[in-house]
């Protein structure tokens, strides 16, 4: 059984990790990369973020402690900011995904602690989020 969550626009997070179009890096959604100026590394949930901004996702506007309005900067966030998780259609801002053999990581020990490939976690969100179609679709002959 898959978990909720708005198809089209995880399909489109997932297929951004295995693009190979970005670096891999750990410990924050987004970091300037070491070598190169103007170029990023990105934990997959900034993949997440990046590919929902590049998607149009609004900004958004926060309060301060002095009731003043402000605009979040998503990349501040170490895990995925609600504008993202909503796009996704998901409710955790590191989620729980299925491994091979029965394995669950939360998504950001997946990427920074267990060092696992952009490749294998967007399978591990595939598996998590969107299989359940192509199962039926297995079953089925499709």
């Amino acid at each position: 059984m898959t978990n909720e969550c708005n198809r089209d626009n995880m399909e489109l997070f997932v297929e951004a990790l295995f693009s190979s179009s970005y670096e891999q890096g750990k410990a924050s959604l987004r970091t300037e990369h070491p070598d190169l100026p103007d170029k990023y590394q990105y934990c997959c949930l900034g993949v997440a973020t990046e590919v929902a901004i590049k998607a149009g996702i609004p900004e958004e506007t926060k309060v301060d402690e002095y009731g003043d309005p402000y605009v979040d900067n998503v990349w501040e966030n170490g895990y995925l900011p609600s504008s993202v998780r909503e796009w996704l259609g998901i409710d955790s801002d590191n989620p729980l995904l299925d491994f091979l053999h029965g394995n669950t990581l939360r998504a950001a020990s997946a990427n920074d602690e267990y060092e696992q490939s952009f490749f294998q976690i967007g399978a591990a969100f595939r598996r998590t989020y969107l299989t359940s179609d192509i199962r039926s679709a297995e079953v089925a002959g499709d």
